[in-house]
């Protein structure tokens, strides 16, 4: 039986990146993205609420894992030089394709990192900063709350959102 998710609890208003000292939170975009993926499982999608969710993914700020962080001096001022953690996956032709991580709040990567012993480190970005990530590493896509929502943000799912 179908309901909505206002029957329930009421959806959080989104407080998303308020500074460097506060953890990222977007309870709003995860309760849209939690109720997304309940109606495309159960074949219930409209065009209207996919929009909303499109415009909020669009909207919001990320964490993509990151490993290595370390202060650069550059003479003139320092810099944070990183790495993003980058897996590869093996398509059905037998091909590896690189891939990304990101998280839409602080706890889904805490959650998904003390899965996989990762460090907790993560960089903060926009959705245009996703698809700069993508196209600079060349990923096949972002897999978006991995063991939550898990998501498959493709260069072809990017350009619908931005397109919006």
């Amino acid at each position: 039986f179908l309901f909505p998710l206002q029957m329930v609890t009421s959806v959080p208003t989104y407080d998303g990146f308020t500074g460097l000292k506060n953890p990222l939170q977007n309870r709003k975009l995860n309760a849209l993205l939690s109720d997304y993926c309940q109606r495309a499982e159960a074949g219930t999608m409209t065009r209207e609420f996919e929009v909303i969710v499109l415009k909020a993914l669009k909207e919001a700020h990320f964490i993509a894992p990151i490993h290595g962080a370390e202060d650069v001096d550059t003479g003139e001022h320092k810099e944070i030089s990183f790495n993003y953690l980058i897996g590869q996956h093996e398509n059905e032709d037998g091909v590896q394709e690189l891939i990304g991580f990101a998280f839409t709040d602080n706890f889904q990567l805490e959650d998904w990192q003390r899965q996989h012993g990762y460090p907790e480190q993560g960089a903060i970005c926009t959705f245009s900063g996703l698809f700069d990530i993508l196209s600079t590493y060349r990923l096949k896509y972002f897999i978006l709350n991995t063991g939550a929502h898990t998501l498959i943000l493709d260069s072809i799912a990017f350009s619908k959102i931005q397109n919006l």
